[in-house]
């Protein structure tokens, strides 16, 4: 039996959960269907017939349209437009990740494979607690794990904590370029969004980051970096993260500049945004592409997963230091912008001080040496 919604107080949680769970179907009452044609209406007319009215609604994406009244064509052109629902939102990405995972799939005879060991008892977080629970018997602190642990496991787990001296300061940039979506689009909102013939939305512009660094990597990795080792100087990854880092608080100097006019009511182009988005995408090769390679490489053999957890939580503690960071911030609107990038450069020169007195030790995972086969002898045949 179908439900009956003849007002709104029939919207109750209990035809939810028949709805919903077990899947009776929904119906409007006919007084219901006649109530809201007449509403309609109304609304319409009241539009045609008041030209400075402003209707404020509730979307996805509310706001930035809040004053801008359509005129009758582009009442028509939106309407024509088809309805583009969760199917689309959710179908594209659902789709363009099965092609990854092909592509993925099918270079899998190229990736050096090892066959799991099982659980290791000289662990990183078992050296730990063997240096907590041996402490001050030798030298440094993890030196006390050498009584239970190999030499090989403890001089792992000290590669691990250098290792963090560097990712220390890698939250701060995630600080910012996470706020790229929220922080610039907010402000797109204030500016034009028209661009020639095409109406943009706030947060469309994020798409030149993506589209940057699918371009930017190979122009990176093929030409600047050969470029800059023939003259002398080699980009290496302790000098790309703290140049990408610096790159990340220019590009939040830029957002700041650009909200001068904004916030004082001008309608620059949202184009403009385009300048900071590409300084922010560089930034970005340089410190994320950079940092994952950095990991990798400096990570020992059975250290390298421990590893790659602390550079993923270098962005939950990005999350963590926008949190402390808002609240004891003074400022608001385009100091705001300023503020931040204070913080970035601040940690790009704090890094480069750390990267200067890292000892670079690389541990690079090759497949293991074929063993050769032990044969049987032959059985000697009776004569």
């Amino acid at each position: 039996m179908a439900i009956e919604l003849a007002s709104r107080a029939d919207f109750t949680l209990a035809h939810f959960r028949r709805a919903a769970w077990q899947g009776e179907p929904v119906a409007f009452t006919k007084a219901a269907l006649a109530r809201m044609a007449e509403a309609r209406a109304q609304f319409l007319g009241l539009i045609e017939t008041d030209p400075d009215i402003t209707i404020y609604g509730v979307t996805s994406g509310y706001g930035q349209h809040a004053n801008k009244r359509l005129n009758a064509e582009e009442r028509k052109h939106h309407a024509r437009r088809p309805p583009h629902g969760p199917a689309v939102a959710f179908g594209i990405p659902g789709i363009l990740m099965g092609i990854a995972t092909l592509i993925f799939w099918l270079g899998r005879n190229q990736y050096v494979k090892i066959p799991p060991t099982g659980k290791n008892p000289h662990s990183f977080v078992a050296v730990v607690q063997s240096a907590l629970k041996n402490r001050g018997r030798l030298g440094s602190f993890l030196d006390g794990a050498r009584v239970e642990h190999p030499d090989e496991a403890v001089e792992g787990a000290k590669a691990v904590f250098r290792v963090l001296s560097i990712f220390a300061f890698i939250p701060f940039f995630w600080m910012l370029f996470d706020q790229k979506a929220s922080t610039w689009v907010v402000q797109a909102r204030s500016m034009d969004l028209r661009v020639g013939t095409w109406n943009f939305e706030p947060s469309q512009m994020q798409l030149v980051n993506p589209a940057l660094v699918m371009l930017l990597i190979p122009v990176t990795t093929g030409i600047v970096y050969p470029f800059f080792k023939r003259l002398g100087w080699e980009l290496t990854p302790l000098r790309r993260m703290p140049i990408g880092m610096a790159l990340g608080a220019t590009s939040f100097v830029i957002a700041g500049l650009l909200n001068v006019p904004v916030a004082s009511g001008q309608k620059i182009s949202v184009v403009w945004q385009v300048l900071p988005y590409v300084v922010l995408t560089i930034g970005e090769i340089l410190v994320s592409v950079t940092g994952l390679e950095f990991a990798y490489t400096q990570a020992p053999l059975t250290m390298k997963s421990v590893i790659q957890s602390f550079w993923n939580l270098t962005t939950a503690a990005a999350n963590l230091a926008v949190a402390l960071a808002s609240a004891f911030v003074f400022f608001s609107g385009t100091a705001l912008f300023f503020y931040y990038a204070g913080f970035a450069y601040l940690a790009a020169a704090g890094l480069a001080l750390v990267a200067r007195r890292y000892k670079v030790v690389e541990w690079y995972q090759r497949a293991p040496a074929p063993q050769p086969v032990q044969r049987e002898a032959p059985l000697a045949e009776p004569a």
